[in-house]
């Protein structure tokens, strides 16, 4: 379990190694970052799944053929396309296009798979 802890300009120092110390000591993992949209998470990760998706919608491989070489080549526990659909493509669409729209950063821009599945899930919210 990781907590991101955001350090405001004005935190007091002694503030935050307190709400270190708690997290801690309640079996949490403590990372420190700068009040900056997306934080480390968002930051790293979202351009590695828009990537992922325009690559896809590239025909570059299928999606299980991206997710097995991330798994197998990279050691990681899951795929990216793995862990977009998880996470919701509407979803990814809303994170990756406010942390765009805040940084001006291309590598954020929604990928068009995620529009699309963002344009219909709004369509199915409105009854159509």
């Amino acid at each position: 379990n990781l907590i991101e802890l955001v350090r405001q300009p004005a935190s007091d120092p002694a503030a935050i190694e307190t709400a270190i110390a708690l997290f801690e000591a309640a079996g949490f993992a403590v990372v420190v970052c700068a009040d900056q949209p997306g934080r480390i998470i968002d930051r790293l990760v979202r351009p590695k799944y828009n990537a992922a998706l325009r690559f896809l919608d590239e025909g570059l491989a299928s999606a299980e053929a991206m997710d097995m070489t991330c798994r197998m080549g990279l050691g990681y526990p899951d795929g990216p396309i793995e862990r977009v659909e998880r996470g919701g493509l509407a979803r990814h669409h809303d994170v990756s296009k406010a942390i765009f729209e805040m940084t001006g950063h291309l590598s954020y821009m929604p990928a068009r798979r995620a529009v699309v599945a963002k344009t219909r899930a709004g369509a199915r919210e409105d009854g159509q």
